[in-house]
């Protein structure tokens, strides 16, 4: 394949992968909002509830969190305190933006590393949710989604040391 080739091919996935997510965010936003709703009815009305509805919610909420984060990473859109930037010279707002971009990306990759240790204990000692759902495979989030926004910052890292070789 010729390296003409791989940027459309790229660019095909990345747009299904973008979709996937929008996909998927909407769906765990639905479920968590109609999952609340119908527990809210269910008590207030019938004084009663669905007996793993709050533990799904709490599990729906980390989801929608961690996924949300990483749509934010891979725009670069997470918040950030621009205190500096307005007196500073581009050079030097460059230089701290891939700063922020490399801490970003290390304390990611630090926390990614460790949600994954906490996976495989949560995997060893067999703990359950609800409905016997194993605690882990709730918890994949964790370590996979910080592993992309470490990647995406890292990403993001390189483009700005390019960006400011380029310059010079």
């Amino acid at each position: 394949m010729a390296s003409e080739d791989v940027t459309p091919v790229a660019s095909k996935f990345e747009r299904r992968a973008i979709a996937a997510e929008t996909v998927m965010l909407g769906l765990l936003l639905a479920m968590m909002l109609i999952l609340a709703s119908t527990q809210i009815v269910l008590r207030n009305v019938f004084e009663q509830g669905i007996s793993w509805a709050d533990p799904l919610i709490r599990a729906l909420v980390l989801w929608l969190g961690l996924l949300g984060a990483v749509a934010a990473a891979r725009r670069d859109k997470h918040i950030r305190i621009d205190l500096l930037t307005h007196y500073l010279s581009p050079f030097w707002n460059e230089l701290l933006r891939l700063l922020g971009h490399v801490v970003t990306s290390v304390v990611a990759a630090l926390i990614a590393w460790h949600g994954g240790r906490l996976v495989l204990l949560e995997r060893e000692f067999e703990a359950t949710v609800f409905l016997d759902i194993p605690a882990w495979i709730l918890q994949l989030v964790i370590p996979a989604s910080f592993g992309m926004i470490g990647l995406f910052y890292l990403a993001a890292a390189i483009a700005s040391v390019r960006k400011m070789t380029s310059k010079r």
